[in-house]
Protein backbone atom coordinates (compact mmCIF):
# COMPACT_ATOMS: atom_id res chain seq x y z
CA UNK A 1 0.00 0.00 0.00
CA UNK A 2 3.05 2.26 0.03
CA UNK A 3 2.10 3.70 -3.36
CA UNK A 4 -1.60 4.16 -2.49
CA UNK A 5 -3.39 6.87 -0.57
CA UNK A 6 -6.23 6.52 1.90
CA UNK A 7 -9.39 7.89 0.25
CA UNK A 8 -10.66 11.10 1.81
CA UNK A 9 -14.03 9.40 2.37
CA UNK A 10 -12.34 6.80 4.60
CA UNK A 11 -10.47 9.50 6.52
CA UNK A 12 -13.73 11.39 7.07
CA UNK A 13 -15.46 8.22 8.32
CA UNK A 14 -12.72 7.67 10.89
CA UNK A 15 -12.76 11.32 11.94
CA UNK A 16 -16.53 11.19 12.44
CA UNK A 17 -16.32 7.95 14.40
CA UNK A 18 -13.52 9.01 16.77
CA UNK A 19 -13.96 12.78 16.87
CA UNK A 20 -10.44 13.86 15.93
CA UNK A 21 -8.93 15.27 12.71
CA UNK A 22 -6.41 12.82 11.23
CA UNK A 23 -3.00 13.53 9.76
CA UNK A 24 -0.68 11.16 7.89
CA UNK A 25 2.37 10.23 9.96
CA UNK A 26 3.70 7.05 8.31
CA UNK A 27 3.72 5.05 5.10
CA UNK A 28 4.52 1.34 5.14
CA UNK A 29 4.58 -1.45 2.61
CA UNK A 30 1.03 -2.51 3.43
CA UNK A 31 -0.62 0.28 5.40
CA UNK A 32 -0.77 4.01 5.92
CA UNK A 33 -0.49 5.32 9.47
CA UNK A 34 -2.49 8.34 10.62
CA UNK A 35 -2.67 10.14 13.95
CA UNK A 36 -5.67 11.72 15.61
CA UNK A 37 -5.85 12.81 19.24
CA UNK A 38 -4.63 10.00 21.50
CA UNK A 39 -4.93 7.38 18.76
CA UNK A 40 -2.92 5.93 15.90
CA UNK A 41 -4.84 4.57 12.91
CA UNK A 42 -3.23 1.93 10.74
CA UNK A 43 -5.30 1.78 7.54
CA UNK A 44 -5.11 -1.15 5.15
CA UNK A 45 -6.40 -1.20 1.57
CA UNK A 46 -9.07 -3.82 0.69
CA UNK A 47 -6.59 -6.46 -0.61
CA UNK A 48 -4.70 -6.38 2.72
CA UNK A 49 -7.72 -5.87 4.99
CA UNK A 50 -7.37 -9.32 6.57
CA UNK A 51 -4.06 -8.20 8.07
CA UNK A 52 -5.93 -5.90 10.46
CA UNK A 53 -7.30 -8.69 12.62
CA UNK A 54 -4.12 -10.71 12.24
CA UNK A 55 -2.05 -7.81 13.55
CA UNK A 56 -4.42 -7.32 16.49
CA UNK A 57 -4.14 -11.03 17.35
CA UNK A 58 -0.37 -10.89 17.14
CA UNK A 59 -0.25 -7.83 19.39
CA UNK A 60 -2.37 -9.67 21.94
CA UNK A 61 -0.04 -12.67 21.79
CA UNK A 62 2.90 -10.34 22.35
CA UNK A 63 1.23 -8.90 25.45
CA UNK A 64 0.20 -5.63 23.81
CA UNK A 65 -3.57 -6.07 23.72
CA UNK A 66 -4.11 -3.04 25.93
CA UNK A 67 -2.81 -0.84 23.12
CA UNK A 68 -5.57 -1.96 20.73
CA UNK A 69 -8.63 0.30 20.82
CA UNK A 70 -10.71 -1.11 17.97
CA UNK A 71 -10.51 -3.32 14.88
CA UNK A 72 -12.49 -2.35 11.77
CA UNK A 73 -12.25 -5.04 9.13
CA UNK A 74 -15.81 -5.28 7.81
CA UNK A 75 -17.55 -3.08 5.24
CA UNK A 76 -17.62 -0.06 7.56
CA UNK A 77 -14.84 1.78 5.71
CA UNK A 78 -15.77 1.13 2.08
CA UNK A 79 -13.76 -2.07 2.04
CA UNK A 80 -10.73 -0.64 3.86
CA UNK A 81 -9.58 -1.94 7.24
CA UNK A 82 -8.25 -0.04 10.21
CA UNK A 83 -6.45 -0.96 13.39
CA UNK A 84 -6.90 1.77 15.99
CA UNK A 85 -4.30 1.85 18.76
CA UNK A 86 -3.32 3.96 21.70
CA UNK A 87 -0.57 6.35 20.63
CA UNK A 88 2.91 5.86 22.06
CA UNK A 89 4.84 9.11 22.42
CA UNK A 90 8.15 7.72 21.21
CA UNK A 91 10.58 8.08 18.34
CA UNK A 92 12.31 5.45 16.17
CA UNK A 93 15.41 4.04 17.80
CA UNK A 94 18.68 5.71 16.83
CA UNK A 95 22.25 5.38 18.08
CA UNK A 96 21.79 8.58 20.10
CA UNK A 97 18.69 7.16 21.82
CA UNK A 98 20.26 3.79 22.61
CA UNK A 99 21.44 3.22 26.19
CA UNK A 100 21.54 0.49 28.83
CA UNK A 101 17.96 1.17 29.89
CA UNK A 102 16.72 0.78 26.32
CA UNK A 103 18.77 -2.39 26.03
CA UNK A 104 17.22 -3.79 29.20
CA UNK A 105 13.67 -3.08 27.97
CA UNK A 106 14.42 -4.51 24.54
CA UNK A 107 16.23 -7.60 25.77
CA UNK A 108 13.59 -8.39 28.38
CA UNK A 109 10.74 -8.00 25.92
CA UNK A 110 12.35 -10.24 23.30
CA UNK A 111 13.22 -12.93 25.82
CA UNK A 112 9.58 -13.09 26.91
CA UNK A 113 8.36 -13.04 23.32
CA UNK A 114 10.65 -15.88 22.32
CA UNK A 115 9.35 -18.17 25.06
CA UNK A 116 5.94 -18.30 23.37
CA UNK A 117 5.55 -21.61 21.52
CA UNK A 118 4.62 -21.83 17.85
CA UNK A 119 3.93 -24.84 15.69
CA UNK A 120 6.64 -26.05 13.36
CA UNK A 121 10.37 -26.34 13.07
CA UNK A 122 12.92 -24.67 10.84
CA UNK A 123 13.25 -26.46 7.51
CA UNK A 124 16.80 -26.87 6.22
CA UNK A 125 15.29 -27.65 2.81
CA UNK A 126 13.55 -24.29 2.70
CA UNK A 127 16.70 -22.51 3.84
CA UNK A 128 18.71 -24.29 1.15
CA UNK A 129 16.20 -23.15 -1.47
CA UNK A 130 16.53 -19.58 -0.22
CA UNK A 131 20.31 -19.77 -0.48
CA UNK A 132 20.00 -21.15 -4.00
CA UNK A 133 17.80 -18.19 -4.95
CA UNK A 134 20.37 -15.80 -3.51
CA UNK A 135 23.15 -17.60 -5.36
CA UNK A 136 21.31 -17.23 -8.66
CA UNK A 137 20.56 -13.54 -8.16
CA UNK A 138 24.08 -12.72 -6.90
CA UNK A 139 26.05 -15.03 -9.17
CA UNK A 140 28.15 -12.13 -10.50
CA UNK A 141 29.54 -11.47 -7.00
CA UNK A 142 32.26 -14.04 -6.19
CA UNK A 143 32.40 -13.05 -2.51
CA UNK A 144 28.67 -13.58 -2.15
CA UNK A 145 28.88 -16.92 -3.96
CA UNK A 146 31.64 -18.10 -1.62
CA UNK A 147 29.73 -16.98 1.47
CA UNK A 148 26.58 -18.75 0.31
CA UNK A 149 28.52 -21.99 -0.09
CA UNK A 150 29.93 -21.58 3.41
CA UNK A 151 26.47 -21.02 4.85
CA UNK A 152 25.24 -24.22 3.23
CA UNK A 153 27.61 -26.04 5.52
CA UNK A 154 25.51 -24.90 8.50
CA UNK A 155 22.14 -26.13 7.27
CA UNK A 156 22.14 -29.22 9.45
CA UNK A 157 22.91 -27.05 12.47
CA UNK A 158 20.04 -24.60 11.93
CA UNK A 159 17.47 -27.07 10.62
CA UNK A 160 14.93 -28.65 12.94
CA UNK A 161 14.91 -25.83 15.53
CA UNK A 162 11.57 -25.50 17.30
CA UNK A 163 9.81 -22.28 16.39
CA UNK A 164 8.96 -19.54 18.86
CA UNK A 165 6.76 -16.49 18.38
CA UNK A 166 8.84 -13.83 16.61
CA UNK A 167 8.31 -10.33 15.27
CA UNK A 168 10.26 -10.95 12.03
CA UNK A 169 10.93 -7.28 11.19
CA UNK A 170 13.01 -5.81 14.01
CA UNK A 171 14.52 -2.87 12.16
CA UNK A 172 14.99 0.46 13.94
CA UNK A 173 11.87 2.08 12.48
CA UNK A 174 9.73 -0.54 14.21
CA UNK A 175 11.28 0.08 17.64
CA UNK A 176 9.98 3.24 19.27
CA UNK A 177 11.66 4.65 22.36
CA UNK A 178 10.55 7.44 24.63
CA UNK A 179 12.26 9.44 27.32
CA UNK A 180 13.15 7.13 30.18
CA UNK A 181 14.08 4.27 27.86
CA UNK A 182 10.71 2.52 27.60
CA UNK A 183 10.23 0.95 24.17
CA UNK A 184 7.35 -0.22 22.03
CA UNK A 185 7.81 -2.59 19.10
CA UNK A 186 5.27 -1.88 16.36
CA UNK A 187 4.13 -3.45 13.08
CA UNK A 188 3.01 -6.95 14.05
CA UNK A 189 1.20 -7.91 10.86
CA UNK A 190 3.87 -10.41 9.76
CA UNK A 191 4.77 -11.86 13.17
CA UNK A 192 4.67 -15.62 13.59
CA UNK A 193 6.70 -18.75 14.11
CA UNK A 194 10.46 -18.52 13.55
CA UNK A 195 13.79 -19.44 15.06
CA UNK A 196 14.51 -16.60 17.52
CA UNK A 197 17.99 -16.44 16.00
CA UNK A 198 16.41 -15.04 12.84
CA UNK A 199 14.67 -12.30 14.85
CA UNK A 200 17.94 -11.40 16.56
CA UNK A 201 19.80 -11.39 13.23
CA UNK A 202 17.34 -8.83 11.86
CA UNK A 203 17.75 -6.84 15.07
CA UNK A 204 21.51 -6.84 14.52
CA UNK A 205 21.50 -5.88 10.85
CA UNK A 206 18.55 -3.49 10.97
CA UNK A 207 19.00 -1.81 14.35
CA UNK A 208 22.14 -2.60 16.33
CA UNK A 209 24.40 -1.81 13.36
CA UNK A 210 23.50 1.84 13.97
CA UNK A 211 25.92 1.61 16.90
CA UNK A 212 28.80 0.51 14.66
CA UNK A 213 29.81 -3.05 13.85
CA UNK A 214 31.90 -3.77 16.93
CA UNK A 215 29.34 -2.30 19.32
CA UNK A 216 26.53 -4.08 17.49
CA UNK A 217 28.17 -7.49 17.90
CA UNK A 218 29.02 -6.77 21.53
CA UNK A 219 25.43 -5.75 22.25
CA UNK A 220 24.08 -8.80 20.46
CA UNK A 221 26.28 -10.98 22.66
CA UNK A 222 24.87 -9.29 25.76
CA UNK A 223 21.32 -10.00 24.63
CA UNK A 224 22.00 -13.64 23.73
CA UNK A 225 23.64 -14.35 27.09
CA UNK A 226 20.27 -13.73 28.78
CA UNK A 227 18.54 -16.51 26.80
CA UNK A 228 18.19 -20.17 27.73
CA UNK A 229 20.80 -22.22 25.85
CA UNK A 230 22.74 -19.12 24.78
CA UNK A 231 25.64 -21.05 23.21
CA UNK A 232 23.38 -22.83 20.72
CA UNK A 233 21.49 -19.63 19.91
CA UNK A 234 24.72 -17.72 19.36
CA UNK A 235 26.10 -20.46 17.13
CA UNK A 236 23.03 -20.22 14.87
CA UNK A 237 23.58 -16.50 14.49
CA UNK A 238 26.73 -17.25 12.52
CA UNK A 239 24.32 -18.49 9.85
CA UNK A 240 21.45 -16.07 10.28
CA UNK A 241 23.31 -12.75 10.41
CA UNK A 242 25.06 -13.26 7.04
CA UNK A 243 21.83 -14.74 5.65
CA UNK A 244 20.01 -11.55 6.58
CA UNK A 245 22.56 -9.34 4.84
CA UNK A 246 22.30 -11.56 1.76
CA UNK A 247 18.52 -11.29 1.89
CA UNK A 248 18.90 -7.50 1.81
CA UNK A 249 21.15 -7.74 -1.25
CA UNK A 250 18.63 -10.04 -2.94
CA UNK A 251 15.84 -7.57 -2.18
CA UNK A 252 17.79 -4.66 -3.64
CA UNK A 253 18.68 -6.56 -6.79
CA UNK A 254 15.12 -7.78 -7.42
CA UNK A 255 13.04 -4.91 -5.99
CA UNK A 256 15.16 -1.77 -5.82
CA UNK A 257 18.05 -2.17 -8.28
CA UNK A 258 19.05 1.50 -8.14
CA UNK A 259 20.24 0.92 -4.58
CA UNK A 260 21.96 -2.40 -5.23
CA UNK A 261 25.53 -1.16 -5.80
CA UNK A 262 25.56 0.79 -2.56
CA UNK A 263 24.03 -2.14 -0.69
CA UNK A 264 26.80 -4.42 -1.97
CA UNK A 265 29.47 -1.99 -0.79
CA UNK A 266 27.89 -1.74 2.65
CA UNK A 267 26.31 -5.11 3.41
CA UNK A 268 28.47 -7.73 1.75
CA UNK A 269 31.63 -6.81 3.72
CA UNK A 270 29.59 -6.78 6.94
CA UNK A 271 28.24 -10.26 6.18
CA UNK A 272 31.69 -11.64 5.50
CA UNK A 273 33.27 -10.00 8.54
CA UNK A 274 30.61 -11.35 10.89
CA UNK A 275 31.01 -14.85 9.49
CA UNK A 276 34.80 -14.90 9.33
CA UNK A 277 35.46 -13.16 12.67
CA UNK A 278 32.86 -15.20 14.52
CA UNK A 279 33.99 -16.51 17.90
CA UNK A 280 32.14 -18.61 20.51
CA UNK A 281 30.06 -16.80 23.09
Amino acid sequence: MAQRSVPLTVVRMLEARFGFPLTLVGDGLEARVLRGGPYVFKVYAPPERALVRREARNMARAGLSERVVEVLDDATLDGYGALIMQAFEGQPLTAARFNDRVLAYLSGFLQRLHTLPEAGRTSSTELAARLDAFAQALRDLPEATELIQQLKGHLAQVGGVTHRFSHRDLWAGNILVREGGEILIVDWARAGGEDPARDLAILKTGTLDLLGEAAATHTLRRIVRQYPEPQALWARLRFYVPLTYLHDLYWFRTKHPEGFAEAVRDKLPRARRFYEAFTPL
